[in-house]
């Protein structure tokens, strides 16, 4: 998808995150706001056998997830959300940031998506 594209109600997305890393991390965590008018499939936190090995937590608004190690490189998460009411809603802009190390921070841009009937 598109900043701005269109999508229907009760549509199933896979939202991926992408880190991109130059040097190998210790204890970061990734949150990622959900866009209101969606609602994630899997609503258990735990570990869930992500490629990073990351805790993962649901909350109403977004998903965090816990790495204990995030080595140099390219990396990718993701998760499922329905979409669910119809309207143009907004994700707020994903975050890293160090839990350790609060001066370490990395955030995405946000995106738009409409929700049609």
């Amino acid at each position: 998808l598109h900043n701005g594209d269109k999508i229907a109600a009760g549509d199933l997305l896979e939202t991926e995150l992408t880190l991109n890393s130059k040097n190998d991390y210790y204890y970061i965590m990734l949150e990622d706001y959900k866009f209101a008018g969606s609602t994630p499939v899997n609503r258990c936190s735990g570990y869930n056998g992500n490629p990073l090995g990351a805790y993962v937590e649901f909350r109403n608004d977004k998903v965090r997830f816990f790495i204990s190690r995030l080595s140099h490189g390219r990396h990718s998460l993701k998760y499922r959300v329905r979409a669910e009411t119809s309207g143009t809603f907004t994700a707020l802009p994903a975050g890293a940031v160090g839990i350790y190390a609060p001066e370490l921070r990395a955030n995405s841009a946000s995106f738009k998506l409409k929700i049609t009937d």
